[in-house]
């Protein structure tokens, strides 16, 4: 402090960390959310929302996606179309998850949205193209990565001076 370095008891506080994070929920909006959310999938839907615009609320993508899927789980139409456009395109650092998108797109489809329709043949196009990726990239292994691994015998120790490598 401005006084300077000195000793002090030991029951002396200089720093009190519950005066320096402020409370991100002061009126308790939080608390009611929830209550209200775990009830109707509409208002699990709209936190969901909150959560994922930081709207009176910190933002957290990822219990934005929580109360979505719950919601839509519960067969609220808005979050399946919004689960399923999020898992299209990918939510920050994860990338796009077809077959997720694939699953509740086609849960809001099935309901006739025409939206959701024409995403979900946007999915299916995506899905098929992983797979097709996925098919090269398990050959590409099998020809080029195997034989050189398995060819090489690494299994040996270093030398106590860590000079050189020895093999068995």
């Amino acid at each position: 402090d401005s006084s300077g370095c000195s000793e002090r008891s030991t029951d002396s506080a200089t720093f009190d960390p519950s005066t320096a994070v402020p409370n991100p929920d002061p009126e308790g909006r939080l608390a009611s959310l929830t209550l209200a959310a775990e009830s109707d999938p509409r208002a699990a839907f709209d936190l969901g929302l909150r959560f994922m615009r930081g709207d009176g609320l910190r933002q957290n993508s990822w219990e934005a996606i929580r109360w979505m899927r719950d919601a839509g789980e519960r067969g609220d139409l808005r979050a399946q179309m919004a689960l399923g456009r999020l898992y299209l395109t990918g939510l920050e650092e994860t990338g796009a998850d077809y077959n997720e998108a694939q699953r509740w797109l086609s849960m809001a489809a099935s309901r006739s949205d025409k939206e959701s329709a024409e995403l979900l043949k946007e999915a299916e196009a995506g899905r098929a193209d992983e797979q097709a990726f996925q098919t090269r990239l398990r050959r590409w292994r099998s020809l080029y990565t195997h034989p050189y691994w398995y060819r090489i015998r690494y299994y040996g120790y270093w030398t106590p001076a860590y000079r050189y490598y020895r093999f068995y």
